[in-house]
């Protein structure tokens, strides 16, 4: 089992992954009805705040507040914050023009410009369901959970009957290890609603990420696993126990990675639900990859990264993912290449360097592994 792959998880914290994008025009396509609606849910818009936002856009294509919307979507987060910007002038009362904008703060990682957009949202909306939750998102971006809470506790008041606002809570507690509250908290927002793709994916983001938290309350990582007494090696009585030591330790990191696997077969079914419900959604692919990773099926996962690939061609985490599984195959070559697009995309990623440094050492190129090592520490 390739350790490195499957811990890339723990870097999909981010609900929605975007990226950095350059300052010329891009052309954005409509979608449909449905998607359209889809992908405002992944934006914590209740089903209601969708489907009557979705009827807003598609009556005023060219609108401004519908053209940043469909760059944040097709991850042009620069563009779409001028374009929010631009309706703000226009009407300074829109309040989702500021959610919005919230999210393209939070990929072009202002964090100070993300937590004031989604509060001047909710100073203009205050009753607003979805952009309580935007509120709520920043806060938990920021890693301000008890915060997040807070807010979530007002959307859930606003609206019983949502589903989101309990993802976004199980998302809080698995941030807080309280894994087993945030599986409740998806069983909940189950029970709500569904045909939600984010409920499915938040499950198997749990399930996958709280597998490596040695302080989750339901994870495969428990201190108590390996809390063997380590004996002295220089004590030449304690042979036997240092003997006794190395099998125990050895049964426990076995029992590790078979409940590793159990957490990966258990988390799968919830990502192919997830990709069911919404195909285009980039979060399950991915977590549909790391699990197939970790039961290893790697030409499997490997399909899967291609497929997140196309689906969000602009992600570095993508081609990240694809890069780490594709080092594991000893794919030196391809991997090198999959870390190039990563930092064209990225330039500061350094663990493409690292990546690419430790596929031209198994390459006996010396000088460029240094070269990539070296890079990597520059930009830390």
């Amino acid at each position: 089992m390739d350790i490195s792959m499957i811990k890339l998880a723990t870097s999909l914290t981010a609900m929605i992954i975007l990226s950095t994008a350059s300052a010329s025009a891009h052309h954005v396509n409509m979608p449909d009805k449905s998607e359209l609606t889809r992908i405002l849910l992944r934006y914590y818009k209740s089903p209601k705040e969708a489907q009557a936002l979705c009827d807003e856009m598609r009556k005023s294509p060219d609108d401004p507040l519908t053209q940043g919307f469909l760059l944040l979507h097709a991850q042009y987060p620069e563009e779409a914050r001028d374009a929010f910007d631009r309706k703000i002038n226009a009407a300074p009362a829109c309040a989702d023009a500021y959610a919005f904008r919230s999210f393209a703060d939070d990929n072009l990682h202002k964090p100070d410009e993300m937590l004031d957009s989604a509060k001047k949202a909710v100073e203009l909306q205050p009753n607003a369901p979805g952009i309580r939750l935007s509120l709520a998102f920043t806060y938990l971006r920021s890693k301000q959970l008890e915060q997040s809470l807070t807010e979530i506790d007002k959307a859930i008041t606003l609206d019983p009957s949502n589903a989101l606002p309990h993802v976004l809570r199980a998302e809080c507690y698995l941030l807080m290890h309280r894994s087993g509250d945030g599986l409740k908290e998806c069983e909940i927002a189950r029970s709500l609603n569904n045909c939600i793709s984010l409920v499915p994916s938040e499950t198997a983001r749990i399930l996958i990420e709280s597998a490596w938290d040695p302080l989750s309350d339901a994870g495969a990582l428990k201190k108590d696993k390996f809390s063997v007494p380590v004996p002295d090696k220089s004590d030449t009585s304690t042979v036997k126990d240092h003997d006794l030591f190395l099998r125990k330790l050895g049964l426990a990191v076995q029992e590790f990675s078979e409940d590793l696997k159990a957490s990966y077969s258990k988390a799968l079914p919830y990502a192919d639900k997830a990709i069911k419900l919404d195909p285009t959604a980039l979060n399950p692919h991915c977590q549909k990859a790391v699990c197939l990773n970790g039961l290893e099926r790697k030409h499997e996962a490997l399909a899967q990264w291609n497929r997140a690939a196309r689906l969000a061609p602009r992600s570095p985490w993508t081609h990240l993912g694809k890069a780490y599984l594709l080092k594991s195959m000893e794919r030196w070559d391809d991997c090198i290449r999959e870390c190039d697009v990563v930092l064209k995309l990225a330039p500061s990623q350094a663990a493409a360097h690292k990546l690419k440094a430790d596929c031209y050492y198994e390459k006996g190129k010396y000088e460029e592994s240094a070269k990539e090592r070296e890079a990597g520490q520059q930009v830390r």
